[in-house]
């Protein structure tokens, strides 16, 4: 669903780039240059110094704080990844909407789990939005595709040029 998701919201913002109807090509130029220059040009500069601080200069933080083992509806292996997602933007923002985690297993992205009823697993939190400068447990769900190799968590804005991360964590099972 968060590909789907995002590969709406990336269609849409892509689409609305364009110079505004009625706009004579002497406007047209710099609304893109402008928005080209501004944050997505500012920020690779930056974050190649260390990979720590990106999160603390970003609009979003985000902490891996643990994990669980579950199983799905089918008795499929899942693991559930808690989050303490921080909105350091200016405005009101929700973990669904402006990160993507990832989860991948022997290097292969893993697929986003479904669990309905299941009591080690939340995901209303990941939908709501919060006020800048607050904080908010979320989890995630990941069906494993076994329950020996490691999972390696990873981090991005969800609309980012450069999918700089903003956490990792690798994720030992037993």
């Amino acid at each position: 669903m968060n590909k789907v998701l995002g590969a709406v919201i990336a269609l849409l913002l892509l689409t609305s780039c364009g110079a505004p109807t009625g706009a004579t090509t002497a406007e047209a130029p710099s609304e893109p240059a402008a928005a080209a220059t501004d944050a997505p040009d500012a920020t690779p500069e930056e974050e190649p110094a260390t990979e720590e601080e990106p999160s603390a200069e970003s609009e979003y933080a985000v902490a891996i704080d643990g994990h669980s083992l579950t199983k799905d509806h089918d008795g499929k292996p899942v693991l559930v990844v808690d989050f303490t997602f921080t909105n350091n933007s200016e405005d009101a923002a929700s973990f669904m909407f402006a990160l993507r985690a990832k989860a991948f297993q022997d290097g292969i992205e893993l697929e986003d789990a479904i669990l309905i009823g299941n009591k080690k697993y939340d995901s209303a939190n990941t939908m709501k939005e919060i006020k800048p400068g607050k904080s908010l447990k979320v989890q995630q769900a990941f069906s494993l595709d076994n329950k020996k190799d490691d999972v390696e968590i990873e981090v991005t804005k969800l609309l980012s040029f450069d999918d700089a991360l903003l956490a990792t964590k690798t994720i030992t099972l037993k």
